[in-house]
């Protein structure tokens, strides 16, 4: 044995795997660039999966990342106080 400090990131290794793994895990669905968020109609409404809203009726739109699980959200307000989440 050479050094001591083999053992050390040996054991780093291992106890950083687990977190790199999460990460990776989240990381691989924005690897498929065919996916489409949102269809914006100049000058009428955006399109969702979930919902349709028209551009009138939009109060504000943020971007939020919850920091649990590193995931961001486009949320969409309306003046009828209702919110549309649209997971990035």
């Amino acid at each position: 044995m050479e050094s001591k400090y083999s053992f050390r990131y040996i054991f780093g290794g291992i106890m950083f795997l687990p977190i790199f793994s999460y990460l990776t895990f989240w990381i691989i669905p924005a690897l498929n660039p065919a996916k489409v968020l949102l269809k914006i109609i100049p000058g009428e409404r955006i399109i969702s999966k979930r919902a349709t809203v028209p551009l009138e009726n939009i109060r504000d739109i943020r971007l939020i990342r919850n920091p649990f699980n590193l995931i961001n959200y486009i949320v969409i307000e309306t003046f009828s106080d209702e919110k549309i989440k649209i997971c990035t």
